[in-house]
């Protein structure tokens, strides 16, 4: 794939050649879906560990990185973390995003 067609995989914009920086949003890079610093940590996600996404400057920094978390969701998440180890927290929070997104295009 040349650098002409790669779009981000969340948003779809068209991206630039380059590492990503916050001077052009739509520079791009690969991100492991299992950070570097969880490897070996989450046996449920294990499979997952080398592969990678291609995600735009925004959507990698702005929304991944840095989620924002609304008013009473950090009790929900406190309720089902509570007495978990990190691993387990980890799975949860990808659990806890994917039935999230499910429900919202259900929705639409």
């Amino acid at each position: 794939m040349t650098d002409a067609d790669k779009h981000c995989l969340l948003c779809g914009c068209k991206l630039t050649a380059g590492d990503y920086g916050p001077r052009n949003p739509t520079h791009h890079s690969s991100h492991h879906r299992i950070p570097k610093c969880l490897r070996g940590w989450v046996a449920a996600l294990a499979q997952l560990e080398d592969q990678e996404l291609l995600l735009c400057y925004c959507c990698h920094e702005q929304i991944i990185e840095k989620p924002i978390l609304l008013p009473g969701v950090e009790q929900d998440l406190a309720e089902l973390f509570r007495g978990k180890k990190r691993d387990e927290r980890v799975s949860l929070f990808a659990e806890a995003i994917k039935r999230g997104a499910a429900a919202l295009v259900a929705e639409r």
